[in-house]
């Protein structure tokens, strides 16, 4: 008996290096992509589309300007009116005082006008709060002028200014220097109600009775003496409700 042998043959396997090619760098330098900057406001204002104004307004090229009366986006609404609480009216009052007039009140931008102005306005006020005048609001100077010809002071005044008018008459003297006739206005804050008129009537009485009594005043008075007794005139309302 024979016996048959087989040969089994193995095939070795070996692993080859892999060759790698080399990276050839290019000597052109590298395109770069533009850059976009940030995109500037542009400095021209919108335009804005004219408004269809309403009720006679017109477009100014921003909103509508109305008419008076009327106010709104498009001046479509109407004001509504409000009933003031006060009105103003005034009642004039003209005192001459026993103090020689300065030829620089003539200028009523001078400082001498604005002083003398100043401290009248400051002493009537005061003067006539002390007489506690309803509804006094302010007083105002009008017109600063030359008045009458300045007299001595007296005890009585009254019956000094009597005797003076009578001898001027009589023997006719010369005049001399002249007073400051100073024109002011009392501003009353009449209530706007039924009664305004007759409040109005009362408050001139109690303003007539204080300038009179600037003839013979011995309390809380100015620092002036006056030379004749005032006028004192009423005034039609100010209607401008200030």
């Amino acid at each position: 008996m024979s016996t048959q042998s087989s040969t089994v043959q193995f095939t070795h396997l070996t692993n080859k290096p892999t060759t790698l090619l080399p990276i050839t760098q290019s000597s052109n330098p590298p395109i770069q992509q533009p850059s976009t900057g940030p995109t500037k406001p542009s400095t021209n204002p919108p335009t804005l589309e004219p408004l269809k104004c309403q009720n006679g307004g017109t477009f100014n090229g921003f909103n509508c300007t109305c008419p008076v009366g009327l106010n709104g986006m498009l001046c479509q609404y109407v004001e509504l009116y409000v009933e003031p609480v006060t009105f103003n009216r005034s009642v004039l009052v003209n005192v001459v005082i026993n103090e020689k007039y300065n030829d620089k009140y003539d200028d009523t931008t001078s400082s001498y006008y604005k002083d003398f102005v100043g401290n009248f306005t400051h002493q009537m006020k005061t003067y006539y709060l002390a007489r506690k005048i309803p509804n006094l609001k302010e007083v105002v100077v009008i017109r600063v002028s030359r008045g009458d010809p300045l007299i001595r002071s007296s005890n009585n005044i009254v019956e000094t200014i009597r005797l003076w008018g009578e001898t001027m008459a009589v023997y006719s003297v010369p005049p001399g220097p002249v007073g400051v006739s100073v024109t002011h206005d009392v501003i009353l804050a009449i209530p706007n109600n039924a009664s305004a008129g007759q409040i109005y009537e009362e408050d001139v009485r109690e303003i007539k009775e204080a300038a009179d009594a600037l003839l013979s005043c011995t309390e809380e008075c100015p620092n002036f003496n006056i030379t004749a007794l005032p006028t004192v005139n009423t005034m039609e309302p100010d209607l401008g409700y200030q």
